[in-house]
């Protein structure tokens, strides 16, 4: 759910500033869903959607802030699938090699 990730990115950031490093703003953040987009982005509230209004507001405050910027990444591509998701084995090991050659790059 976006609105606990940002809350996780938020206490990743205050305990890397409390340990002095540089981070820069806006965090971005890649979701795969535009309903969710979307609603972090428009500030009107309808009857269908009052029920999640407080932790998409929570969301919108960091965008406004740009604190957060959300961006739409296709299923396809989204990375943290691995993690999250059961994938078939074509997807997973497209995920993995990414995974891999970012870390060899690094070294």
């Amino acid at each position: 759910m976006l609105s606990e990730a940002g809350r996780e990115v938020k206490f990743i950031y205050n305990v890397l500033i409390s340990l002095n490093f540089s981070v820069t703003l806006p965090i971005i953040v890649n979701v795969d869903n535009l309903g969710t987009i979307l609603m972090s982005e428009n500030v009107s509230v309808s009857t269908r959607t009052k029920h999640v209004d407080i932790r998409y507001r929570f969301v919108q405050e960091f965008v406004l802030d740009g604190f957060l910027k959300i961006i739409f990444v296709r299923t396809k591509m989204n990375d943290a699938d691995i993690f999250t998701n059961n994938l078939g084995g074509d997807l997973y090991y497209c995920h993995s090699r990414k995974m891999i050659t970012e870390k060899g790059k690094k070294n």
